[in-house]
């Protein structure tokens, strides 16, 4: 079946050839040998078009001036010339180009319904020589494609199902913008999935396949918008809204406003008061509660990042404001006999501090000024220390000395060097195994390319370790 669009195009045509009566690239004497495409395959999607070039050359790749016929055009696709790019005339049923060009353009139209069928192309010829140009037809951007409910109560699980001619594969992924929904299954035929919280919009799909094609994968909005459901407020409750510097804070989630449907929990959580990052010094049980230690002197809306259902964390402000003391020197660190007390934390859990100088202990068997605290271990375990938030460019260290205030280094039996190793400036971090007993850990200050004297503030975290 021949779909070539003609009558439409006729007054276009004689206005062409009127306005353009010389052909600057053709060569006429040249024997055409070859037809060529470019593309030479049409990639074009569902109810859309795709531009083609096509000329004549000789053995030397030459154009050369022939008359140039689109013939056999498959089913599923049209082709309309572009009678602005060349002169046209028609010619009986078929559409001929002016014969003093050497090259034309036209525009090859998939159908809204192109995918089921296969396979696409259309013949062009140039006395005996003919060219079938083959024609990949895509699937259009949006798709209208079937979603069980587009306004899901939280954790109800919905269907997604392709239109025909699309499926999913193993490797579909399906967003909302930059988040995610929850797969519970997927199959070529058919998605189920959970819209987390403030998730909306139209889905994206991405590595859809097409029935004809098994090489080929493409990716596809939904025209429907899914709406998951709103949630802008963690409620919750704090121990104190006014901490002093170094005063832990217990959270407590609390109003859930839609318990059937909530499960709020604390899990892999961060919390800000503004932009300030509080230390998570531990998380009960059953996710409801966390304490943690927030950043001297940070005064605004407590946010917390937290899991209203299982993966789906979402950082949102809490109905909490937190004005917290400045930064005060913790007493006593410049002498053993006077050093301030920590317990090393359980597995999971974390201590934490911020302190300032002065740094009064030296020497310190290390170099450097430093500060002492006495650390109690209750049992054997592996920690995690870090330096963070230090302040002008500041070169700190953690170090250890024994219960008999001698500085333990690499020759030590557990090595216990644990946030220094020559890392330089600013934040460090390290790995420690001590026995259980009783320790000094030092923090030392080396030097800083801020004032000449020693750094304003640094934070010090140890966290214990799961046991490997």
């Amino acid at each position: 079946m021949n779909r070539i669009l003609r009558g439409a195009v006729l007054l276009a045509v004689t206005a062409a050839l009127g306005a353009c009566s010389t052909e600057p690239d053709q060569f006429k004497d040249g024997t055409p040998t070859k037809i060529m495409a470019s593309p030479s395959t049409v990639l074009v999607a569902q109810a859309d078009s795709q531009a083609v070039i096509i000329r004549t050359v000789d053995e030397q790749g030459t154009s050369v001036i022939s008359p140039i016929t689109v013939t056999t055009v498959g089913d599923g696709i049209t082709v309309v010339p572009d009678s602005a790019f060349k002169p046209i005339y028609n010619s009986g049923d078929s559409l001929v180009y002016n014969p003093n060009a050497t090259e034309l353009r036209f525009f090859v139209k998939a159908s809204e319904d192109a995918n089921q069928l296969l396979p696409w192309s259309f013949d062009v010829s140039s006395g005996d020589l003919t060219l079938t140009v083959p024609v990949t037809i895509y699937p259009k951007a949006e798709q209208d494609i079937a979603i069980s409910n587009v306004t899901p109560v939280l954790a109800e699980v919905i269907t997604v199902t392709p239109n025909a001619g699309i499926h999913f594969t193993d490797s579909t992924k399906v967003s909302f913008g930059t988040a995610s929904p929850r797969i519970i299954s997927l199959a070529p035929d058919q998605i189920t999935m959970v819209v987390g919280p403030n998730q909306s919009g139209p889905a994206t799909f991405t590595n859809v396949g097409v029935s004809y094609n098994p090489n080929l994968a493409f990716s596809v909005n939904s025209i429907l918008n899914v709406t998951g459901v709103k949630v802008d407020t963690f409620f919750v409750t704090v121990s104190t809204n006014t901490p002093a510097s170094n005063q832990p804070v217990t959270v407590t989630l609390t109003g859930n406003p839609q318990p059937e449907l909530f499960n709020w929990e604390f899990g892999t959580t961060t919390f800000l008061t503004g932009s300030d990052d509080a230390a998570v010094l531990n998380v009960s049980a059953d996710g409801k509660t966390a304490n943690i230690l927030p950043t001297p002197g940070s005064d605004d809306q407590l946010f917390a990042n937290a899991g209203l259902i299982d993966d789906f964390a979402q950082t949102l402000p809490t109905n909490q404001h937190l004005t917290v003391g400045p930064l005060t020197a913790i007493a006593g660190t410049g002498a053993f006999a006077t050093a301030p007390t920590l317990t090393a934390p359980g597995v999971d859990s974390s201590i934490a501090f911020w302190n300032s100088a002065p740094f009064g202990l030296t020497p310190t068997g290390f170099g450097g000024r430093g500060q002492l605290f006495k650390l109690t271990v209750p049992n054997d375990g592996d920690f995690t220390i870090t330096l963070d938030n230090v302040s002008d460019g500041a070169d700190l260290g953690v170090y250890f000395y024994t219960a008999a205030e001698d500085p333990m280094d690499g020759d030590e039996d557990p090595f216990v060097d644990a946030a220094g190793n020559g890392a330089g400036a600013n934040g460090e971090s390290g790995d420690v195994t001590l026995a259980a007993g009783t320790y000094y850990m030092g923090v030392i200050f080396f030097s800083h390319t801020g004032n000449t004297t020693q750094p304003a503030k640094y934070r010090l975290i140890m966290t214990g370790l799961e046991p490997e």
